[in-house]
Order: C-alpha cells, then structure tokens, then sequence
C-alpha cells in the first residue's frame, strides 16, 4: 500500500509539471520525493529484553527483534543554473518523516519480545510487546550545489552535495503489546522513560544521478544517494541513526 501511494505520489507530479513546463531558462524549480535506509541500533534508552539484529545483517531468525529504520522526504527547490548548465545551485522547502520500528521477528504468528517497565527493589515486571514505532515530521530547509561535467544528447550526468536543516513538528511514539489490556497504561509506561528526542534534525548528504531532457522542456532526475551522514544526534528515542543510503525522484521545471 505504502509504495502504491508513493508510485501514484511520483505520477501525479510529472503530470503536473507536464502541463506548465516553459522554455529553458537559468531560473527553474524542483518538485522532489525520496526515500533513504538509515544503519541503526537499538537506543540504550529503552529497556528491551532481547536479542536486537538488522533485516540487512542477520538475516530472519524468530528469536530476534528486528530494527525497520527510514527517511522520506519530499519538497519544492528553486535552482539556479550557471557555467551553461554545468554547475547549479538550488535550496527550498523540505518536508522530512523519520519512522523508526522495533519488532519481533514473527510478529504475525504472534512472538513479542519483553519491556520493563517497572523495577523497584527486587520487584520488576515486563510487558510484553509486539512491536514499537516511532514516527516523527520535520520541516526544514536544503541547500546542494550539483555539478554536470559531461552529458550525451539528451541525457546528462551530476554529482550532487548538499545539507539539511529542519525543525521538528511532532513526534508520535506507539506501542502494541501482545495484551491488549495493557494499553491502558502506553502512555504511562513512554512518560516514565522520559526520553525526546532532537528538537532540530540535520543531515550531510551526496549523491550521484542522472538527468533526462523531455521534448516538454522537463529535466527528470534520477540520483542515488551515496552513504551519507547526520549532523545532529538522538534524532529518534527508539534508535540510534548512523548513516543512509536511498535513492530520489525530482522533477525539474524551468520558469518562463
């Protein structure tokens, strides 16, 4: 469901952009969407009972809890071309959504894995958990500079750098307990961790793609982010980010 919305999201801009594409100009604006993988572990801040692996490095074992960690993001970028076409530089509007998951790996046959939530003296007591999800929205602002050195017809090749600087919105932490008369005290057992996450959200960021000329004066972009790093830390409470990888889709839409 998630990537046919996505699919349809991607179709609807080209359409859009199709429609109102101009003359080359040095002026022009990107439309973009893109989604990354973030390297994580698990935070200390959470006391999980478990073995805590990666879909990537483990593989699929029932008795671990699983770490699902991405970044999607979409946005409107005013660029400025120079050195005729060979260099531009571009900065705008980001919207930015980290969701974070922490789940057993047969979840849907019905494992958990253990959260204390209380230990006092020699009392402590576990609740059993299906799954934790972290969601959290950023708005901010990109700045990148891309470099073109050569092209072949229609078709040209960048490098691409560039930074991120964003506020947080909201941030929305769940909890799915194997027993469902424990979600009564969800909100409890989060605000007893008393642990937030980073107010700002910020990120270094390189890539390298490839640019299509349309007979409709569109520029279509395709770029594959390179391994890539955060500049702030604790930007979730459930995980600790490393680096991401991922690839984007822009739409380039030059002014009359």
């Amino acid at each position: 469901m998630r990537s046919k919305k996505i699919f349809l999201l991607l179709l609807f801009i080209v359409n859009v952009c199709f429609l109102f594409a101009q003359d080359s100009n040095p002026f022009s604006v990107n439309l973009e969407f893109g989604s990354n993988t973030v390297n994580s572990t698990l935070s200390d801040n959470w006391p999980v009972r478990q073995d805590v692996g990666s879909y990537y490095y483990d593989g699929y074992n029932s008795n671990y809890v699983y770490i699902d960690n991405t970044v999607v993001f979409f946005g409107v970028k005013p660029e400025y071309s120079f050195f005729k076409n060979k260099m531009s530089v571009s900065s705008g509007l980001r919207f930015t959504n980290l969701f974070a998951d922490l789940s057993k790996a047969n979840a849907d046959q019905g494992g958990y894995f253990f959260l204390r939530y209380n230990s006092e003296n020699t009392n402590t007591e576990y609740a059993r958990v299906k799954n934790i999800n972290e969601t959290s929205n950023y708005l901010g602002l990109p700045f990148e500079l891309k470099i073109s050195p050569f092209s072949i017809r229609n078709i040209s090749f960048y490098l691409k750098v560039g930074t991120e600087f964003s506020f947080k919105l909201n941030t929305n932490t769940s909890i799915d307990f194997k027993d469902n008369a424990m979600d009564i005290y969800k909100q409890d057992i989060i605000g007893d961790l008393d642990i937030r996450s980073n107010t700002y959200y910020s990120v270094l960021y390189n890539s390298v793609g490839v640019n299509i000329d349309t007979l409709k004066k569109l520029k279509l972009n395709i770029e594959l982010l390179l391994p890539s790093f955060f500049l702030t830390s604790n930007n979730s409470t459930l995980v600790n980010m490393d680096e991401f990888s991922g690839i984007q889709f822009s739409v380039n839409l030059p002014f009359k």
